[in-house]
């Protein structure tokens, strides 16, 4: 464990502890910097959610004055929020989560030098997705080229989108960290069994995560193999709206849509599959 003299302190932007996989991580991250005693604070937007149980005793939780609910500018509030916050409360780096909480490195960016932290910057999703339109992703480099350009260092999870990250930006600037998502503590995942035909995937249910595509891939599977099953993990405004799209495939008994789970581990070891349905029109599902 660190002295209090050699603590470096960590800060931690999240907008709420609704259930995403970049707040999870960044919560993952929090808990283990705290119980190698680093000094690690969270700014929250708001305590909704089910994941603040997730979070160690350890960490020092800020909710910012006056709550903020999700809407189309609420990023970009608590992004200031933040950075006042920080200005008064300095911490040696800040930790910005995923491509939703980017606004807050920019903020973080425009503080004075004596009290700016290291800024981190994740890129939690593509840079370059497949059908997005020519002017829709001009759109996009621009405002990422905006909004990290004050970024000490930007994190991807693969060499890919380091590379394309480190082109936009015309320098090396990227590194390349895997998330943290299972913990190294656990057994080695056991095999399925190999008659077992269950499809598993994971997210916040939201347009964005594609589940929408997956299900209609799965209507297509489950002709072939009718003994397959999916099951998706997580809570979301999308909810009711999935479970009605199954119903109009003739899929409803074979899609299980389970709500947020603390952990997601039991189900991946009972998976024969793990799909990933966020990559847009080209999600496909191989046995």
């Amino acid at each position: 464990m660190l002295t209090q003299q050699d603590a470096f302190s960590i800060g931690i932007v999240i907008h709420d502890f609704i259930f995403g996989g970049s707040e999870r991580i960044a919560i993952r991250l929090a808990n283990y910097w705290a119980q190698q005693g680093h000094p690690v604070v969270i700014f929250a937007g708001a305590s909704e959610g089910e994941m603040q149980n997730l979070l160690d005793p350890a960490v020092h939780l800020v909710i910012a004055p006056q709550p903020l609910c999700r809407s189309a500018s609420s990023m970009t509030q608590l992004a200031r929020k933040a950075a006042q916050y920080f200005q008064k409360n300095p911490v040696k780096a800040c930790f910005v989560p995923g491509n939703y909480h980017w606004p807050v490195a920019y903020h973080l960016g425009k503080l004075p030098v004596k009290v700016r932290p290291v800024i981190l910057t994740q890129i939690s999703s593509p840079i370059y997705k497949p059908g997005r339109a020519a002017w829709a992703q001009n759109i996009f480099n621009m405002r990422m080229r905006i909004l990290l350009k004050k970024s000490d260092r930007l994190i991807a999870l693969d060499c890919t989108t380091a590379q394309q990250a480190n082109q936009l930006f015309r320098r090396s600037v990227t590194d390349v960290i895997p998330l943290p998502a299972l913990c190294g503590s656990l057994p080695a995942p056991r095999m399925p069994d190999a008659a077992s035909l269950n499809i598993l995937a994971a997210g916040r249910l939201t347009h964005a995560k594609g589940f929408d595509l997956l299900i209609d891939a799965f209507a297509s599977v489950s002709r072939r193999y009718p003994s397959a099953t999916l099951t998706i993990c997580g809570a979301g405004p999308d909810h009711q709206a999935l479970q009605d799209l199954a119903a109009r495939k003739g899929v409803q008994d074979k899609v299980r849509l389970t709500g947020y789970v603390t952990d997601i581990r039991p189900y991946l070891d009972e998976a024969r599959l793990f799909v990933l349905s966020s990559g847009g029109k080209d999600t496909a599902l191989l046995f």
